[in-house]
This record gives structure tokens, sequence and C-alpha cells, in this order.
């Protein structure tokens, strides 16, 4: 099942977040693709939700950090809306309106878009590599085991108690 355009979908399964009460997340059941999941509109990750789904779950969540306005956002929007039907061996994507999303574009030092991260074992890493179909899911698929780990850093009181990202060698 595609996504429906301006929708994101999170796949269902041991580990997985329920939809929230009371909001517009509906449950799809792909029988052919043997998916069932949750789809919901984009803005799908929010400083509560994030941090739940960064400790209540094991499986790595990719998420691209995104403003409505960015050109390569809008550009990139439907090689992701692709991704949301692909298998990625359990990582999970996510999607976050860092124009509403404020606290986490500060907590995580985002300052271009479309940025994105993925979140697994403890550990960040920055997808740096080309953003077609074939890379960004190789790297959710388990690539970015061999990415560079990447540690945030603080970067001044000017920003609110934002973070920087920053390479970590070795």
């Amino acid at each position: 099942m595609k996504a429906e355009a301006g929708r994101s979908i999170y796949q269902c399964g041991a580990g997985s977040l329920p939809p929230p009460p009371g909001s517009d997340w509906r449950l799809f059941d792909d029988a052919e693709a043997g998916r069932v999941g949750l789809a919901r509109p984009r803005d799908d990750l929010d400083l509560e939700r994030m941090d739940a789904a960064l400790t209540l779950t094991h499986r790595a969540l990719f998420v691209k950090f995104e403003a409505p306005w960015c050109g390569h956002c809008k550009r990139l929007s439907p090689v992701w809306e692709t991704m949301l039907g692909l298998d990625l061996d359990g990582a999970r994507l996510g999607t976050v309106d860092c124009t509403r999303q404020d606290e986490l574009r500060i907590r995580y030092g985002i300052r271009s878009y479309p940025t994105l991260m993925l979140f697994a074992e403890g550990q960040i890493k920055l997808f740096s590599g080309e953003r077609s179909l074939p890379e960004l899911s190789k790297f959710a698929r388990g690539g970015w085991r061999k990415a560079p780990d990447h540690t945030l850093k603080p970067i001044g009181a000017a920003s609110r108690g934002a973070v920087e990202i920053s390479r970590v060698t070795g």
C-alpha cells in the first residue's frame, strides 16, 4: 500500500507504539505485502513521540528533519514516501517538521534541511550520502553500522541549549 499524499506510515509489530487516543492515525492492512501499519499526517514526530520512540523500542529510527518551504526537502519527499512502503529490515521512518517542532530542532542541532539522522543502539548516525532510494534504503537496512558515530555537543547559550552534531572518528 502506498502512502497517501502528505501522510507518513509506521509499521506495526513487536515494540511499536500504539496510536495516541483521539489522534488522526488510521490502521492499514497490506496483506499482499505482509505489512500492517499506522498512517498519520507528515508532522508525525513531536517531542513526546520522539522520546517514546527512542526509549520504548529497540528498532532503528530513521528521521527526516525538514521544513515545508525547503526545496531540497520537497525534492526528497517522493523518495521518502516510497521508502515508507519498503521493508527496511525493521527500521522505522519518521518526519519532523522543524518549523513546528522547535524543541527537537534545537535538541538535535538542526541547522540545514533536510537533515537525515538514524537513531539505533544508543548511537546517532548522520546520513551524508546521495539522497536516492537505493542509498537511503541501504543505509536504513543496516548500512548505518558502517557510518561514523556522531555525538551531540552544546553550541552555545545563544541557541537556547541547542546541540551540534560532531563526527567522531575511531
